[in-house]
């Protein structure tokens, strides 16, 4: 791609001045400007043909951090030509802004490394690349940009904390995990015991019982099966800032994460759509793509969210402290009765409270969200 820079804009304005002015009043400087100016285009434009014989490639340290971790990354640049290459500048863009990179003259076969950074203040995916290539004639009037590489995607993940709700939520379920808690009719066997007045007759051994001559009944654990949905309000109205935003991203990310990690299952809504989730690094990977939208409105959100997921056991509810008492109740009123709500305010002031016998927890900072939850879940 070949275009002319400012200076080069100049010229041909001056060129075609001369020309014009000069036929019209008959002056050969004019004229000769005219000449000279395009004379020194061609040249600039002939100047500036021909391809790069530098092939780039994009190292990262890693695809994936937390906000505010450290990102980085290495260009790494070959000559693959047979002759020596000469300098030039590479430009990396990276997310919004890019990178100048001054690449020295290369023997053949002969590479130049260089480091950059990655901004990881904010959550979200940062496009790297593609390198191009940026040579100019020797005047400045005409320039050219060749990619020399693909591109690749960084992700920069909420900051997240073990924001734990197990208590909340759980059903009984053959397919669910076996849990602590004793039981004397399941499907997960635990072993024989003696019999103790009150268990059901149903739950003897009766063929152990005959060869001990006393009354052995079966012990099972229990299982159990939690099924959470984490609804994150995308409605701007409701949140009071982008740093409440961010917050609100955070809890819900975390709550999730904090449930996939005890290996139950936990499903994450946002305008009304879910989140990917075949594994717990690609939902935390569509967490970076998550900004507030007016198309859907908190209700509406939910609403959906609890269609798409008729089986959860537990709904989590995470939106911003602007949002009325009146239009989260009716969120709540879009809950199916078997399931266990709790609304999170990010935001708020970190306290509990209760409206409509379902449990509100105000969080004001990811620092304390673990010592709230675990408040609000005894």
């Amino acid at each position: 791609m070949r275009r002319l820079t400012p200076l080069g804009w100049g010229v041909a304005l001056a060129s075609v001045f001369g020309w014009v002015a000069g036929w019209a009043l008959g002056w050969v400087e004019l004229i000769g400007m005219g000449v000279f100016t395009l004379v020194l285009l061609v040249l600039a434009w002939v100047a500036s043909l021909g391809r790069s014989s530098l092939a780039a490639e994009i190292e990262l340290a890693t695809v994936r951090v937390v906000a505010g971790a450290s990102g980085m990354g290495e260009l790494k640049v070959r000559n693959t030509g047979s002759r020596k290459s000469r300098a030039v500048w590479l430009e990396l863009p990276v997310g919004q802004g890019s990178s100048m990179f001054a690449i020295p003259r290369l023997a053949p076969g002969e590479s130049h490394d260089a480091v950059f950074t990655i901004p990881t203040t904010r959550r979200g995916m940062v496009q790297i690349g593609p390198v191009s290539s940026v040579r100019s004639d020797p005047i400045g009037l005409v320039y050219t940009r060749e990619p020399l590489s693909g591109s690749e995607e960084f992700f920069v993940h909420p900051k997240r904390a073990a924001v734990a709700l197990r208590a909340l939520g759980f059903l009984k379920d053959v397919e669910g995990r076996a849990s602590r808690e004793l039981s004397s009719s399941d499907v997960s066997f635990r072993a024989l015991r003696g019999y103790v007045p009150g268990d059901p007759r149903r739950a003897i051994h009766w063929k152990t019982s005959a060869r001990k001559g006393t009354l052995m009944v079966r012990e099972f654990d229990d299982t159990r099966r939690s099924h959470m949905l984490v609804v994150l309000d995308s409605a701007p109205q409701n949140w009071a800032s982008d740093d409440e935003f961010e917050l609100g991203v955070s809890l819900a990310a975390s709550i999730a994460a904090t449930e996939i990690n005890e290996e139950r299952i936990a499903q994450v809504a946002f305008a009304g759509e879910l989140l990917a989730d075949p594994t717990p690094m690609r939902l935390m990977d569509s967490f970076t793509m998550v900004e507030r939208t007016p198309a859907t409105t908190f209700v509406a959100g939910v609403s959906d969210a609890v269609t798409h997921v008729p089986g959860a056991s537990v709904i989590v509810l995470v939106t911003g402290q602007n949002t009325a008492r009146e239009e989260v109740r009716a969120a709540l009123a879009t809950v199916p009765a078997g399931a266990r709500a709790v609304v999170v305010r990010a935001g708020a002031h970190t306290e509990l409270s209760d409206l409509v016998g379902v449990p509100v927890l105000g969080i004001e900072n990811l620092q304390i969200a673990p010592l709230a939850a675990a408040k609000a879940v005894r």
